[in-house]
């Protein structure tokens, strides 16, 4: 992995949305096992369920599984947690749709560093040729833009995936509507934080990791539908 270099533009005080229920002697403690007075979800997607999770302050983000068709209905779970870590949380959702595994995203920066990100992943999905998650960028760089324009807009600026999209999925759509969060704290003032970032030999998912990581607490989603016409949209979360 290359390395970056980021900038505000604005000087604001980004809000820290970590749950109440952290006290300050938790803080130094690994997030993973903070515990959470209560998780519930009902009939609830995957997605739904790290909505909740993101609500606690929980860095998380989420590559689903690609649908065949738009009317495919996506699996749904309940759960009924208490006085539970964040690891026996993500466990417990594992569990419930095993379609996916989660990892903590480590960054290569003189050695191996750990990161409080969370990913949630298709299983295998690492290792499938025609995921376009997993493509290469030899050079990626961005000047001066907002973290949710760079989530939204990285098939357009991504050289080798806008070029793999297109040779794969001719006719296809990819992206998002800008300026738009789903999910994520209301309050988040992620539209006026703008960085520079320059990444060599990294995937596309290690771009918008990295993304998460400055971007004071935003987190990534990417979803699609297979066909004749296929649909992908990277949004933040």
């Amino acid at each position: 992995m290359g390395f970056r270099n980021v900038s505000n533009k604005f000087k604001i005080a980004l809000p820290l949305f970590i749950g109440l229920f952290i006290s300050q002697n938790a803080l130094s403690q690994d997030f993973l096992n903070l515990i959470l007075p209560e998780f519930k979800i009902e009939q609830g997607t995957m997605e739904e369920s790290l909505k909740k999770l993101r609500a606690y302050g929980i860095q998380v983000c989420f590559e689903k599984v690609l649908r065949t068709n738009l009317e495919e209905r996506e699996i749904t779970f309940s759960l009924q947690l208490k006085n539970v870590s964040v690891k026996a949380v993500l466990d417990a959702l594992i569990a419930a749709d095993p379609r996916y595994y989660w990892e903590r995203y480590h960054k290569l920066v003189m050695g191996l560093a750990t990161t409080n990100l969370i990913n949630v992943l298709p299983v295998r999905g690492k290792e499938a040729p025609d995921n376009l998650m997993n493509i290469r960028i030899k050079k990626f760089e961005v000047k001066e833009k907002e973290p949710i324009k760079i989530i939204h807009e990285i098939g357009e600026l991504a050289p080798e995936l806008a070029k793999r999209f297109r040779e794969i999925y001719p006719g296809g759509k990819a992206g998002e509507e800008p300026g738009k969060v789903f999910g994520g704290p209301a309050d988040l003032k992620i539209r006026e934080y703008q960085i520079n970032l320059r990444l060599d030999d990294v995937t596309v998912r290690e771009i918008l990791n990295e993304v998460a990581l400055i971007s004071g607490g935003l987190c990534w989603v990417f979803e699609g539908t297979k066909g004749r016409s296929p649909l992908y949209q990277w949004k933040a979360f």
